[in-house]
């Protein structure tokens, strides 16, 4: 099975924080101000949850759908909200080729470090996919990382890819140009910011109609 995340599950949020320091947080809470009260969100590929407890804190009236194809992962979420936080959340424990997009709309599709799991064609067809459940006037709040530059980010991509071919089976070999994919489809950058060297982004995008 590709992309399965059971056996990283436990050392996840270690190896991140080892290797990024609190740059992905980061980058995934940049703009939840920007979510409304009330929005129905989709969160893509949710993991082990590090992100809940902050943006449930800061937005604690939207309706959250969490889509997590790893049931350890999962567990890992339900884990780190509270009682009264877990009634706004909905996990969705499927694989993303078999998300129905078309049996609601979202405000909201927060996208995190997911696509670039996926070879280029396979990761267009995904966002093409979620934009038919997002709202006429919805945004994709995206955090990824950009292609590496340096030498130093080319030596963490290269590794970091090795590793979760290994551990996961993840599909992708490489950092590809996510912000392009996002732009050939009806979406346009409205906002975006860099951390750890400008090696991981974050960025609002929403339709160009």
């Amino acid at each position: 099975m590709s992309n399965n995340y059971n056996r990283l599950a436990p050392f996840y949020d270690v190896l991140v924080r080892l290797v990024f320091g609190q740059s992905v947080l980061n980058a995934q809470l940049s703009y939840i101000h920007r979510l409304k009260p009330n929005d129905k969100v989709l969160i893509v590929g949710g993991g082990s949850g590090r992100l809940l407890p902050s943006l449930l804190n800061t937005k604690p009236d939207i309706q959250l759908d969490y889509l997590e194809a790893s049931h350890k992962m999962k567990s890992l979420a339900k884990e780190k909200v509270n009682e009264s936080q877990l009634k706004h959340i909905n996990f969705i424990p499927q694989k993303i080729e078999n998300f129905p997009v078309d049996e609601k709309k979202y405000d909201a599709i927060l996208c995190f470090f997911f696509i670039d799991l996926f070879p280029e064609k396979k990761g267009l067809e995904i966002i093409l996919k979620l934009n038919k459940s997002l709202t006429k006037d919805g945004i994709w709040l995206v955090a990824d990382f950009n292609q590496p530059k340096t030498v130093f980010q080319r030596m963490v991509d290269k590794l970091m890819f090795l590793f979760l071919k290994l551990t996961t089976k993840a599909e992708s070999e490489k950092t590809i140009d996510y912000k392009k994919q996002l732009k050939s489809t009806r979406l346009a950058e409205v906002e975006s910011t860099t951390f750890y060297g400008s090696y991981i982004f974050s960025a609002v995008f929403k339709s160009k109609e």
